[in-house]
Order: C-alpha cells, then sequence, then structure tokens
C-alpha cells in the first residue's frame, strides 16, 4: 500500500512533515497536528478577533484528559458555543479533547471497553443455539490459550516498527520546550511511561512522549516527574526502569543508549539509602 497516498503533507514550508492524519485550519490550508495552533504556522485567519455575544474575547475550553492543559479542537478550528464542542466530542466517552488527544486510543475511552463487552455478549448470544445444547450436559472446550510472543526476529522487527508508528501519532513532546518545535523524526524516541503510587488509592497513570535521543536519562526523569505531578520526597528517591524487568537506566547516558524506540518504561519510587 502507497502510504504516500494517505493523509497529506503540513503546509507550513519549514515543516513539510507528511501527516497520515492532517487537519484543515480556519485559513484553508492543512497541517500536522504540531502546526495546527494558529500561533505556530501564522495564521491569516486568527488575526479576526473573536467576541462572544457579551463583547468579551472568548476562552478557549481547555482538553479534559488528566495533565493536558492545550485547547479543545473545536477552539482551535474556530468553534463556539456548546453546539460545536459537543459535536467535536468523543463518541464513545462523550468528552471532549485536543488535537492529540482526540483518537480513543490516545485517551484511554472508558467507552472502548463498553463497546468490545457490548459486541462479544452479542456474538456469544447469536451462537449459543449452534455452541450449546440445553437438554444435555455438555461441557465446552477450554478456551484456547493466546499466543505468546512471536519468537521470529523478523515478524518481531515488524512489530516493533508498527507499534513505533502508533506512538508517534499519539504520542506529546515530553519536553515543554519542544512543544511545536522541529526537532526531527529521526532525531526523536519515543517511549510509553507508566507510574503507580504504591499504597495508593488512585489508579495507574500512563502517558506516551517522545524526547530528543540526546537527551539525557537524568533530564527525562525530572521532565516525568513534572509530567506525573510527583513531589520530591526526603524519604524516598525516583528512578526511571524498563517495564519488562524493572532494571533502572543509568541517569548519566542519554535515554537513546538505554533503550530502543516504541520501549516502555516506568517510574518507581524506592526507599532511599
Amino acid at each position: 500500500m502507497d502510504l504516500d497516498a494517505i493523509g497529506a503533507h503540513c503546509a507550513l514550508a519549514t515543516c513539510n512533515e507528511h501527516d497520515f492524519l492532517p487537519i484543515q485550519c480556519d485559513c484553508l490550508q492543512r497541517f500536522c497536528r504540531f502546526h495546527i495552533s494558529p500561533d505556530s504556522h501564522t495564521c491569516k485567519a486568527s488575526r479576526k478577533t473573536l467576541v462572544t455575544p457579551q463583547g468579551s474575547p472568548a476562552g478557549r475550553a481547555r482538553c479534559t484528559l488528566l495533565g493536558c492543559n492545550k485547547p479543545l479542537l473545536t477552539s482551535l478550528t474556530g468553534g463556539m458555543g456548546d453546539e460545536r464542542t459537543s459535536a467535536a466530542g468523543c463518541s464513545a466517552c462523550g468528552l471532549s479533547f485536543c488535537v492529540h488527544h482526540r483518537h480513543q486510543q490516545s485517551h484511554t475511552c472508558s467507552g472502548l471497553a463498553c463497546q468490545a463487552n457490548e459486541v462479544n455478549r452479542k456474538l456469544t448470544q447469536s451462537r449459543a443455539p449452534f455452541l450449546f445444547n440445553a437438554s444435555s450436559s455438555y461441557t465446552p472446550m477450554a478456551v484456547r490459550r493466546c499466543k505468546g510472543p512471536s519468537t521470529n526476529p523478523t515478524k518481531s522487527a515488524h512489530l516493533q516498527k508498527i507499534n513505533g508508528m502508533k506512538m508517534r501519532l499519539r504520542s506529546v513532546p515530553g519536553d515543554p520546550k519542544h512543544s511545536g518545535s522541529l526537532v526531527p523524526i529521526d532525531q526523536r524516541i519515543h517511549v510509553n511511561v507508566y507510574y503507580e503510587a504504591d499504597g495508593s488509592s488512585q489508579p495507574r497513570r500512563e502517558g506516551t512522549f517522545w524526547f530528543q535521543k540526546s537527551i539525557a536519562t537524568g533530564r527525562v526523569l525530572d521532565l516525568l516527574a513534572n509530567r506525573f505531578d510527583i513531589p520530591p520526597s526526603k524519604t524516598s528517591s525516583l528512578t526511571l526502569c524498563r517495564a519488562d524487568d524493572l532494571s533502572e537506566l543509568p541517569s548519566h547516558l542519554p535515554l537513546s543508549d538505554s533503550v530502543v524506540d516504541a520501549s516502555s518504561l516506568m517510574l518507581r519510587l524506592s526507599p532511599s539509602a
């Protein structure tokens, strides 16, 4: 399949990145998610002052995802009022999000699980007359075990590439100073990060971020602590580990020297020595 036939190139001359899901601005040009905001591409349409019926400037509603303070998609495309906000909300959970979190997979949509359960329930009901005999004591066959991870190096590399593409679409800059920046794609590393406080009733939190490959792991740890609102502690230390074997990443090395693209990491609090 020709990937160039899907999506379009960002209209910003200094970017021109091919985006699979470009967004059209009020100036009738299409941009990638990094340059859709009017101030990122010097939008001509945004020069007109947007005023509410009461005569005061219209405030931008913010993304409903915890930890994200970006404006809603409707505020970037000229939406006004609840009639546009409700139309742009997620069809599964009914909430509204920014450009980066508008897809169900990127905001851990609660409606996905409900839809999947409903589909499975209807599928089971439709097959029930053929699978079971109500007049007999038939015991269903055991559920087939799921296959483990592929040991084929070619398949593993292909799956790693697919996971990297998915992360690239939903990731956000881990360093705030890189928001809307022109860091080349080949100089970025994308990671999934999980954090769950020990002894806390709060659910596990996670996020998908990208960092510049040359950034030190210690700096990444500080940025992630701010992202997850983890306060400093005198009795415990925060470490960044691989999610699969919980091995700690050395803080003095560049992040790209310790992990590969599309890796899963975990933030851990351990008692100070």
